[in-house]
């Protein structure tokens, strides 16, 4: 198999590129590019921005299968607790 071939197969396991869906790449591509550039600037920022889609896709998911707004907020309040903690972590401390 040549790297093209594997790198083409390597990359349907990135969330974003997996359907194929141009328009999911193109967002997973400026979500990538954005996240690097603040993980450079503020590792710590750029760690908690890693559970902003996680978050996103957690309500999306419990909208979908269950269309129950209680559960959507269960589903996305751990989440946020932990982001808001991180954001506030990462203001006391900048050099966390």
């Amino acid at each position: 198999m040549k790297i093209k071939e594997k790198l083409e197969e390597l990359i349907r396991y990135v969330p974003g590129y997996r359907s194929g869906v141009m328009w999911k790449e193109i967002t997973a591509f400026i979500y990538y590019v954005f996240w690097l550039t603040v993980l450079v600037f503020d590792p710590t920022v750029g760690g908690a921005m890693l559970l902003v889609p996680i978050i996103i896709f957690g309500i999306i998911e419990a909208l979908k299968v269950s269309g129950n707004k209680q559960a959507v907020k269960d589903a996305a309040t751990p989440y946020i607790i932990m982001l808001v903690i991180i954001t506030m972590l990462s203001a006391i401390m900048p050099g966390l």
